[in-house]
């Protein structure tokens, strides 16, 4: 991710499908809604491409977005790994997803220690 950033692309469908792993090194894949940008200027995007459950807000919202996008997807990611399911499942469709993130906090819920350590 510091590598795309510093590069200054923007992938915009960062999801579990798009990264793989091979002898415990992560790759990003699929870079087909991928974008050039420059990460230090103010200027925005405004297309709206990528996977509806791990899109930024801003996109689903189709208003303009920069290169924090990817960041958003990453935690979402990130949430699915440690819960096993995304933050807001069972949405339909991307009006009831943008409902949910902006209704329903998301709930980290805490891992239980084993007893016998």
């Amino acid at each position: 991710m510091k590598e795309l950033y510093t590069s200054g692309i923007i992938h915009r469908d960062l999801k579990p499908a798009n990264i793989l792993i091979n002898d415990g090194v992560f790759k990003i894949a699929d870079f087909g809604f991928a974008k050039d940008v420059d990460y230090k200027s103010d200027k925005l995007l405004v297309s709206c491409v990528g996977s509806p459950m791990y899109m930024d807000p801003l996109i689903l919202s189709r208003k303009p977005y920069g290169t924090k996008c990817d960041m958003w997807s990453l935690g979402i990611i990130l949430y699915e790994l440690l819960y096993g399911e995304v933050p807001w499942p069972g949405c339909r469709n991307e009006q009831q997803l943008l409902i949910n993130i902006f209704t329903k906090p998301i709930v980290f819920n805490t891992v239980k220690k084993n007893e016998n350590q």
